[in-house]
This record gives structure tokens, sequence and C-alpha cells, in this order.
């Protein structure tokens, strides 16, 4: 009776085939759960004024995609000087929606080249509200960092399209 030779020589690369694809999974997972950007957990994040002060704010840093997307949802409220900054890896048009968020918020989208693109005033949704239901704020371009903060802060201070913006990374 013949024997294919080719089914035994299968069967042997079998399992280097299951150890290289473990491998692979456990390392998307771990970039996946460990792709911090800046290493950082807090900034400074400096609005240059009209009269050209700056309006300081003290943000938690989130930048990772976990930390992206839980955002400020284990908050109760928010300091009127404090914030959370989220950073991009790379520039790209942003979506922001306020699943699980207590208060309402200014969400500001800022350009790699440190100006404000555009500013979202988002509203608390309802508890019960389906996750596509939600309605989406988005950036009017490429961004590198979007800022959230007490909403009607922009407003109140001027914050919008072309405000120049100062990040320093502290902690």
């Amino acid at each position: 009776m013949p024997t294919d030779r080719r089914s035994g020589y299968r069967l042997k690369l079998l399992p280097i085939a299951l150890v290289v694809a473990t491998a692979l999974i456990i390392a998307a997972a771990y970039f996946l759960y460990t792709d911090d950007v800046t290493g950082y957990e807090e900034a400074t994040v400096g609005f240059e004024l009209a009269d050209g002060s700056y309006l300081n704010i003290s943000c938690e840093v989130a930048d990772s995609a976990v930390e992206r997307a839980n955002g400020l949802q284990d908050h109760e409220e928010l300091a009127i000087d404090k914030g959370m900054l989220f950073v991009f890896k790379e520039p790209k048009e942003a979506s922001f929606i306020m699943d699980n968020v207590e208060f309402p918020l200014d969400i500001i989208f800022i350009a790699e080249n440190g100006t404000v693109v555009n500013v979202e005033e988002a509203e608390v949704e309802e508890s019960d509200t389906p996750y596509d239901d939600l309605v989406r704020y988005r950036s009017d371009g490429d961004v590198k960092w979007v800022v959230e903060i007490n909403k009607g802060l922009s407003q109140q201070y001027g914050i919008g399209p072309g405000t120049r913006v100062e990040i320093v990374f502290t902690g």
C-alpha cells in the first residue's frame, strides 16, 4: 500500500504553525493594550487666548486604545481646570461619543500643527440610548490630539478654529 509522504510532512508542520499563530495572537493583544504613544500620564494643555495669555488645562493623558475608548467614563465630574488629552500615533479623522459620560463636554480637535480644527459641544446621552444611536462628534479634518473639557469653557474663552495650542507632558 503506497503512503503519501506529503501528509506526514504536513503533520510535522502543524505544531510549528500553531506556535507561530499563538505568538502572533499574543503579540497583537499585547500591542492593543500597551500602545501608549507618549508614556506620560499627565499633560498641561495651553490654549492661546486673544489677549496673548493662556488658558492652561491640566489633563489626564489617554494614549492607548483602551484609555481612548474609556475616556472620562469613570469620572463623576470634572474640575474647571481639568480635562483629558487624547493622543493618536498619526493624524486622523476622529469621532467621539458620550457613552456613559455623566457631564457635558467641549470636545476640541487639534491638528498636528498645534491649532484647533473645530470644537464640538457634547451633551450627556440618556443611559438607555443604544450604541448605534449615540451622537457622533467628529473632527473637521485630520487631528493628532483631542481635548475634552467642561462644556462652555471654549465659548467663554474664545477657543475655536485657529486657536494655537501648546502641549507639555508632565508626568
